[in-house]
């Protein structure tokens, strides 16, 4: 007998799953069934990304992790940002032209990890910040 549907679209989503670098609240890419987040943990003490923690809820507790620019390049116009996985639903984009903001929200629910900010006009001194948001609100810068 073939599980139902949405525990065989669970088993996919887990088998796929790259585990944070810490315990973390990710909202589901897709809806199982009554369930939009899943909270897993790994054994950390074997780096191995067995489960041994498997919790359900119908929506997120917490606003995600905040994430980090972890590179950014720029060239001709053009700057290209990437930050690290947060386990949010969607990201933020912002942008100042001081190191202490005000920061305007230049991209908005992006689904991707990654933007390239085509708006960057050469010669200017630009500061990025990326924000997560989920179900439950949106993190720190």
């Amino acid at each position: 007998m073939e599980p139902p549907n949405s525990i065989s679209t669970m088993l996919v989503i887990l088998y796929n799953y790259t585990p944070l670098t810490n315990d973390g609240v990710e909202s589901l890419p897709a809806v199982i069934d009554n369930v939009s987040l899943v909270v897993v943990k790994s054994n950390s003490s074997t780096k191995q990304a067995h489960i041994y923690e498997l919790n359900l809820f119908q929506t997120p507790s917490a606003a995600p992790l905040t994430p980090e620019i972890s590179w950014i390049q720029g060239h001709d116009s053009v700057v290209d940002l990437f930050w690290n996985h947060t386990g949010a639903q969607s990201y933020n984009v912002k942008r100042s032209t001081s190191a202490s903001g005000p920061f305007v929200t230049i991209a908005a629910n992006l689904k991707v990890r990654s933007y390239s900010d085509n708006t960057a006009i050469n010669g200017n001194t630009y500061y990025y910040v990326v924000s997560a948001s989920n179900e439950a609100g949106e993190s720190a810068n």
